[in-house]
Order: C-alpha cells, then sequence, then structure tokens
C-alpha cells in the first residue's frame, strides 16, 4: 500500500486486540491514530492515552461520522461488526485479519518473492491459532451482545 499522506484511523472499541492488530501496525508505517470510542468516554479516553490515540470521542456514532477518521478499524465483540462496519461503511475488510497484508514482514516477504531471491513459491499453508477467552468474557455473553 502506497501512499503519501498517512491514513487518519479510528479504532471502535478498546478491545484488548486492538494494541496489537491496529495500534502496532498503524505506528510501524506511520499512519495516524486519531479518534477513539468506546463503551464510555472513560474507557476511550484511557485507551488513547495509553496508546497515543489524538482524542477521544464520546461514542461509536460520533467516530463513524467523524470527517477527519478516513479509515474505521472495529475490534468490537464480533456480534458487533455488522451493525458498525455498515454504520461506517465505504470501503472495509471483514473476516480475515487483513491488517497483516501491510505489516512490513509481509511486505518485505512480497519483496523477497518478487525479486525471485527465494526461488519460486510452491506452496504455503498457514494456521491461525488464538485462545479462546474465558468464560466471563463478554463476548461469550448473549444478553450483552443483544443490549449492544
Amino acid at each position: 500500500m502506497t501512499t503519501d499522506e498517512p491514513l487518519r484511523i479510528g479504532v471502535l472499541g478498546a478491545a484488548r486486540i486492538a494494541e496489537l492488530s491496529i495500534v502496532g501496525p498503524a505506528r510501524a508505517t506511520g499512519h495516524r491514530l486519531v479518534a477513539m470510542a468506546a463503551r464510555d468516554r472513560s474507557r476511550a479516553e484511557a485507551f488513547a492515552a495509553a496508546h497515543g490515540v489524538e482524542r477521544a470521542v464520546d461514542s461509536y456514532a460520533d467516530l463513524v461520522a467523524d470527517p477527519e477518521v478516513e479509515v474505521v478499524y472495529n475490534p468490537l465483540a464480533n456480534s458487533l461488526h455488522g451493525p458498525w462496519n455498515l454504520a461506517a461503511l465505504t470501503v472495509f475488510m471483514e473476516g480475515f485479519h487483513y491488517h497483516y497484508l501491510f505489516h512490513p514482514v509481509v511486505l518485505r516477504l512480497h519483496e523477497l518473492l518478487d525479486s525471485g531471491e527465494l526461488g519460486d513459491l510452491r506452496h504455503v499453508d498457514t494456521m491461525v491459532a488464538m485462545p479462546a477467552p474465558p468464560d466471563s468474557d463478554v463476548r461469550w455473553s448473549l444478553p450483552w451482545r443483544a443490549a449492544r
């Protein structure tokens, strides 16, 4: 991905995964984290302060309506991906950790493959494994998901 200007990214939710999946990659690639929303403003402010997000906003709706935000990262519980992705809908990617495609390590791998230095690519196997959250995690709570 090539751009002259850094992307202006808004983050929907102070989920644990956001630090690894968007904060680190955005910093590594020179993009800006301009806005943060969470279930309540104090969570958004704490996440923004801890991770260098430029500002917190009051709600998810405020974030997707923010004219400064041009990319929305959605680390909310899976049950909230649909409604909030639709609310932010311009161009989006869902269902796969697409940010890996733009990670500097993956970009370097593509450079190596394109150069022929490693020979011809013949086969790729991948596996994604992650531990299940504890039973008390809100992502397993149907009443919590339904209330959102």
